[in-house]
């Protein structure tokens, strides 16, 4: 079956967010030790809120990696792609372990999204919409080293669906939305996309 690549992994922007977290953490810290040593003890408490913030954001931006640590790299898989408006196609993933772990629970989405962007003053504003096409839930406890979660479902495209569309300020796409959820350790959270055609011509 053909594998597909996924279009988000984890959260988005975290090489941003580090960029921004290292010198907001780093100018908080240098501002905590500087007013102590210049002034009052109880000064610097002022710049503590500040430091702490800024190593909640570091935290934040090292999630993909934290969770890479247990969780190797998975690969998902389409029986058709692209795949017609009536089709229905097989979709397989795949999650290997590097660590042992507990694996509280999977939630696999197929949705339909529309993503439309506009102007709000000078802002551009993004807003996108599901509509969920079908779920699974599995429950799949604990996982050994070198173990991998599989999962396979078959996929419905409904046969009044919209076909796969992309504009400028307008997207329409099939979506299979996978989170999973680790006992005492962040989250993990995937996008794949089914590309689908118009239904073809009889």
């Amino acid at each position: 079956m053909p594998l597909i690549t996924p279009t988000r992994r984890g959260c988005g922007g975290r090489a941003c967010l580090f960029l921004f977290a290292v010198p907001w953490t780093a100018f908080a810290v240098f501002w905590v030790v500087m007013a102590a040593a210049t002034g009052p003890w109880w000064f610097a408490l002022f710049g503590v809120p500040f430091v702490l913030v800024g190593l909640a954001l570091l935290i934040a931006s090292m999630l993909p990696a934290i969770v890479g640590m247990k969780v190797g790299r998975s690969s998902a898989s389409l029986s058709r792609d692209p795949a017609r408006i009536g089709e229905t196609v097989q979709f397989a993933y795949v999650l290997p372990f590097r660590r042992s772990a507990v694996v509280d629970r999977v939630e696999m989405r197929f949705v339909f999204r529309e993503t439309a962007a506009y102007q709000r003053g000078t802002d551009t504003v993004t807003e996108n919409h599901d509509l969920e096409l079908d779920s699974h839930r599995d429950q799949p406890g604990a996982l050994r080293a070198g173990q991998a979660y599989r999962l396979e479902k078959t996929l419905l495209v409904p046969p009044d669906g919209m076909h796969s569309f992309a504009a400028p300020n307008n997207k329409l796409r099939y979506l299979v939305l996978i989170h999973a959820a680790l006992a005492g350790w962040p989250d993990l959270n995937e996008e794949f996309e089914v590309r689908v055609l118009p239904e073809e011509a009889s």
